[in-house]
């Protein structure tokens, strides 16, 4: 099998049916008619609402999964980058649209059929999208050269860059309360007055060295987390003054965390290699207490919270848990995108995948528009290599 590495980089995996016209007298003309198995890239990003999952997942472009059944989690669609050598880095959702961050391009979608986005607009930026946070009717967005940049959405059809605002090193993550902006970066965390979106005010920043990680809010205080084991927590009340309340500090490196109902979630691994969910509170002396702490079958690498259900992802899977006790996670369901396609064997329309971890996978190609996983059988070791 041979890996191309404009369509299979970092991961990307896939079963090609193509049709070829061999009598064509100036070339080869090939075109893809259908894909089985897509794996995905690196996952930067991803957005959850109303049963839909919308994942960034690099290279791989947009991944969008109908999780409505949570038991039966499929892929509805894909979009890929707009160039071969593209990345999407970043989603976000406002209403009925679907933000994208495509390098230095932000693309606009319409979810009114939420399993199919259909894209309104684009518009390039000065340089590639770190994350997109809808306000408004704008679209703010950090960028790689250490910017915030402003979109004026007010004619979706038509975006408009406005006058940003550069900082001193890395920006890495935005959460908006009111009429500010607070943003993680690598000198430490600024505030950026969103009052007059055409001149944007830095108003404060709190100076903290080492790395910056995400940061996030319950609509009351702000999260930020440092390092690996770290979780800053700011009253925001003075804007120009933030008030630093406590730090909780971690046993484990923390992979993700999120904030719901007062409850600060953290997921990480321990030295057994055991996957945990840990569950915390903020007393009101603003000490961080360990409500429960429970094993979970998947890493975590990103979480988000919508409609009382908590979503994780990793590089390869995407699970979700519903919380009608917010203190007792209950696992609902997974999609598994792993393995690694390292050889395929063709008997007429049956085609045998060697998946690696994923044992011998067998799909039937019938219909080349339309190829449909039959079999699957485990193995006790790595699958290789198949032959007929």
């Amino acid at each position: 099998m041979r890996r191309s590495g404009l369509y299979i980089l970092h991961s990307l995996l896939a079963i090609f049916i193509l049709s070829i016209s061999v009598y064509a007298e100036e070339s080869w003309n090939i075109s893809e008619t259908s894909r089985i198995f897509s794996h995905w890239d690196i996952v930067h990003d991803f957005v959850a609402v109303d049963g839909f999952i919308y994942v960034a997942s690099g290279g791989t472009g947009v991944n969008v999964l109908d999780a409505s059944d949570p038991e039966a989690i499929s892929e509805t669609t894909r979009f890929e980058p707009l160039e071969l050598d593209g990345s999407i880095r970043s989603v976000a959702l406002k209403e009925q649209y679907l933000y994208a961050g495509d390098g230095n391009v932000l693309q606009l979608f319409s979810l009114n059929d939420p399993a199919n986005p259909v894209e309104i607009s684009n518009i390039e930026l000065p340089a590639s999208i770190v994350d997109i946070t809808p306000w408004q009717e704008y679209a703010l967005c950090l960028l790689s050269s250490n910017a915030l940049k402003v979109i004026d959405l007010n004619d979706i059809e038509n975006p408009l860059e406005l006058p940003g605002l550069s900082f001193g090193g890395r920006v890495v993550d935005l959460v908006i309360l009111g009429e500010f902006a607070y943003i993680s970066a690598y000198p430490g965390l600024y505030v950026v007055s969103l009052e007059n979106v055409e001149q944007l005010e830095l108003v404060s920043m709190v100076a903290n060295q080492g790395v910056s990680n995400e940061i996030f809010t319950d609509g009351e205080l702000l999260f930020w987390r440092k390092l690996t084991n770290y979780i800053l927590v700011y009253d925001p009340s003075d804007p120009t003054d933030l008030e630093w309340l406590n730090s909780g500090i971690f046993h484990r490196a923390i992979e993700s965390c999120t904030v719901y109902q007062n409850n600060i979630y953290v997921t990480s691994t321990d030295e057994l290699g055991e996957r945990l969910m840990s569950i915390s509170t903020l007393t009101n002396q603003h000490n961080f207490e360990q409500l429960a702490e429970y094993e979970i079958p998947t890493s975590s690498h990103l979480m988000h919270v919508s409609n009382n259900t908590l979503y994780t992802i990793s590089n390869d899977l995407a699970a979700i848990y519903t919380l009608a006790n917010p203190l007792n996670p209950v696992f609902a369901g997974v999609y598994d995108v792993s393995g690694f396609v390292s050889d395929v064997a063709r008997d007429g329309n049956i085609v045998y995948v060697a998946d690696e971890e994923g044992g011998v996978r067998i799909v039937s190609i019938s219909d080349t528009e339309f190829p449909v996983e039959i079999s699957t059988f485990e193995t006790t070791a790595k699958v290789t290599g198949v032959a007929y």
